[in-house]
């Protein structure tokens, strides 16, 4: 389910405010008893705490101000 929600974003190329996204983290924790926890991706792509590498994203200066 989650990763549905989140292939729907990139799909459609939504970046979620970080307030969204704490908000669907504290959903899954408290209705489906998951953890979760924030990560910095290293600049490679990897995810320090999986090892999954995350695709290169193209962001325009436009959408890379509202994201910062």
């Amino acid at each position: 389910m989650a990763s549905l929600l989140f292939n729907k974003f990139m799909s459609h190329d939504l970046y979620p405010q970080v307030s969204v996204i704490k908000e669907i983290k504290k959903l899954y924790e408290e209705k489906r008893g998951w953890s979760g926890m924030y990560m910095k991706v290293h600049s490679s792509g990897e995810c320090p705490a999986c090892g999954h590498h995350l695709e290169n994203l193209e962001v325009n200066a436009e959408n890379f101000d509202i994201l910062k």
